[in-house]
């Protein structure tokens, strides 16, 4: 009722998921929502990524989200492509408020088993 609608989610990894939280949003509005996502979005992922020549900050163009609908269907794959449905959710009516959050090492039930 009065308390802000704000959701962490650790759990979606796959773009029906987001679809799922957006119907939701549609029906009582979320004041913002924060995905977990993985590293494992940017190209090539962690194995063929090479950050050596940086200072280890990547730049967040590097996910490139306009190219997601062409990403693997893995893990990573699967997260660029939430994410991208949630860049495009920002600018639909209403709005799904978002931040996304790409943490190096994510483990779990369904995630990359390394």
């Amino acid at each position: 009722p009065d308390c802000p609608r704000v959701i962490v989610d650790f759990t979606a990894m796959k773009p029906s998921q987001v679809q799922s939280v957006r119907r939701a949003h549609e029906k009582l509005p979320l004041a913002h929502y924060i995905f977990v996502s993985t590293n494992m979005a940017y190209p090539g992922g962690v194995e063929r990524m090479d950050v050596s020549a940086t200072d280890g900050r990547i730049a967040e163009k590097a996910a490139r989200l306009g190219s997601a609908s062409e990403a693997p269907c893995n893990y990573g794959g699967n997260k660029l492509k939430c994410e991208a449905l949630l860049h495009r959710y920002a600018a639909a009516a209403p709005p799904l408020r978002s931040t996304v959050v790409r943490p190096p090492a994510v483990v779990g039930a369904g995630c990359d088993p390394r």
